[in-house]
């Protein structure tokens, strides 16, 4: 199907429920007729929950219907600022090679659906990791920092060096302050990500509440949960290309937080559900020549 037929089944769909935002009269008016214009999808997502009842309850019916239009609404989203975002970023991470730091920058692809944010507070009961100020999907780098940290401890590497590379051991006790040498930066697709809506339906929702006093029997409801992922597509061509930066002081330190970074990638997956397979990349890097031809060649400006 589609894109434009997506767009148009959810159009019809939508019509069943008249957007609702918890705004005074004139701000709600204007609200109503530019929000499927929205670049800023993190902002939408976040601030401008519109499936309100008269009671403003969340209708439950509806909720399916939101995400879809969310994932619909962030498929229009500008290539040409997300690529000068790009941009500004790069220059950001040479400009501290100028100050004396090293420098390293590669990509991996992701091998199946992220989910990232997962735990983030939401009125739809899962949240997700837009950018603060532009509002699209990213990788923060203080997950990216904790992914490379739970490898390194998981699999036995050397204690001081993994002290040497995050910091203190127990930042609970302020008497061993230490700052970290690596700085790892947020990490973005090289072209800007797709969103896919994906559901859990646990069915034994009595159960799960109070496990002690109720069993999971066959007869209890399900209760379907709806969320946000980066989607991977369908063929291997359409799997994001995600490019990662990581600075020190030090080569050695460097060396060592991109393996346990990329190991962490690849073994245990970044964001949640990953015992169910999200999160996991390939083992590939690719160089930055690589990601730069990747941006060059499949950039379409969209205004």
């Amino acid at each position: 199907m589609t894109i434009e037929k997506k767009k148009k089944e959810r159009s019809q769909k939508g019509r069943l429920h008249s957007p609702n935002f918890p705004l005074p009269n004139d701000s709600r008016l204007l609200a109503t007729k530019i929000y499927q214009k929205a670049e800023n999808i993190g902002l939408l997502f976040n601030k401008f929950l519109w499936i309100w009842d008269e009671n403003w309850m969340l209708d439950a019916s509806v909720k399916s219907w939101y995400f879809e239009q969310i994932q619909s609404i962030a498929i229009d989203y500008s290539h040409s600022s997300y690529n000068a975002f790009l941009d500004r970023q790069k220059k950001m991470v040479q400009a501290l090679a100028e100050h004396g730091y090293k420098i390293i920058i590669f990509g991996k692809r992701a091998e199946s659906r992220i989910l990232s944010g997962l735990g983030g507070a939401h009125p739809m009961e899962v949240g997700f990791a837009f950018h603060p100020l532009y509002g699209f999907p990213y990788l923060p780098g203080s997950g990216l920092k904790g992914l490379a940290r739970a490898w390194a401890e998981l699999n036995g590497q050397d204690r001081d060096s993994i002290k040497k590379i995050f910091g203190s051991e127990n930042k609970d006790k302020p008497e061993e302050p230490m700052q970290g040498d690596v700085v790892f930066f947020d990490a973005y697709s090289v072209l800007p990500p797709q969103l896919e809506v994906d559901i859990m339906n646990p069915h034994f929702s009595e159960y799960y509440r109070d496990p002690k006093n109720n069993f999971p029997t066959e007869w209890q409801n399900p209760n379907p949960v709806y969320f946000l992922t980066i989607g991977v597509g369908k063929k291997e061509d359409e799997r994001p290309v995600f490019k990662f930066a990581l600075a020190a002081r030090s080569d050695e330190a460097l060396q060592l937080a991109q393996e346990w970074l990329e190991r962490g990638l690849e073994n245990l997956g970044f964001g949640g559900k990953k015992s169910s397979g999200y999160g996991y990349f390939a083992e590939h890097r690719y160089l930055p020549q690589e990601l730069d031809k990747i941006q060059k060649t499949r950039f379409t400006v969209k205004t």
